[in-house]
């Protein structure tokens, strides 16, 4: 099952309980917690509030047990994006696709909505909603952490700025694709952000590659220039390893040997011109 199947919930046989939790959730993720009462739940289901009581006591009960609920979707979405072996990036874009599932459907991440009412929810909620951010927060740390060790990820900051940077450019351009109606906002918004973090790292995966092939090339020019050189004497090879430096003089191949800083010596070897110059002489 993918990860936005697990995040929308299964179809089926629903008892009581799941009835209320799904409706109060489409109800939350549309007007807000704030928005709804006990009586817009028991008109979509048909049912009595006194019913609605009976599995959920409270209206912070209802919330509560939504937000467990929607948490403990959202990490097995995680998972499942974890089992998949995609690389890094590939697996944040499946994380934006996500967001992209649930406002696609004209709903709001409900965690999200919930922020925007955080200061008005019970305590109870207020801890969900704080370690739902926290959680989401971790997973992405450890994927950001995971693309920069296989070179599909490149950031300046911590791969935990990263993380919240995430978080809060998913979860702003939800917000404001919304009003909108048009989920391309949303989408040039994930484009951006996950261009970003993997642009740089090609580009500097393409810096390597192109170094590695400048040294290679350099490296073929001198091993072609020696081997031209055992063909035909007279290609400058330039330094060579040790101490011993060769140059072709009118036929002769004059060695230097510098045993002793400050000290030269010189031999004269027969080229392939058997005349010398005149007047070599060998320094002693």
């Amino acid at each position: 099952m993918g990860p936005n199947a697990i995040l929308s919930g299964l179809p089926g046989d629903r008892d009581t309980a799941s009835l209320v939790l799904d409706a109060a959730e489409r109800l939350v993720q549309t007007r807000g917690f704030n928005s709804f009462s006990y009586a817009d739940v028991a008109r979509e289901l048909e049912l009595t509030k006194a019913a609605l009581h009976y599995h959920f006591a409270t209206k912070a009960d209802l919330g509560e047990a939504l937000l467990e609920r929607f948490a403990a979707r959202f990490a097995s979405a995680l998972d499942a994006i974890d089992a998949t072996p995609a690389n890094a990036l590939d697996k944040l874009e499946a994380y934006a696709d996500l967001y992209l599932d649930v406002l696609r459907r004209d709903q709001m991440c409900l965690c999200g909505m919930l922020a925007a009412e955080y200061r008005t929810l019970p305590e109870r909620m207020q801890v969900i909603v704080v370690r739902f951010f926290n959680d989401n927060e971790a997973w992405l740390t450890g994927v950001v952490e995971r693309g920069q060790s296989e070179g599909t990820i490149d950031v300046a900051v911590s791969p935990h700025d990263a993380a919240r940077s995430i978080v809060a450019a998913f979860e702003g351009a939800m917000l404001i694709a919304r009003p909108f109606g048009d989920v391309a906002w949303f989408q040039a918004t994930a484009v951006t952000v996950l261009n970003g973090l993997g642009s740089a790292a090609l580009c500097r995966l393409a810096g390597s590659e192109q170094q590695r092939l400048q040294i290679q090339e350099r490296d073929d020019e001198q091993q072609g220039c020696e081997d031209d050189h055992r063909r035909r004497p007279g290609c400058d090879l330039g330094p060579q390893s040790g101490d011993r430096t060769a140059a072709h003089v009118d036929g002769a191949e004059q060695v230097e040997r510098r045993d002793e800083p400050g000290v030269e010596r010189r031999q004269q070897r027969p080229g392939n011109d058997s005349s010398m110059r005149a007047g070599t002489t060998n320094p002693r």
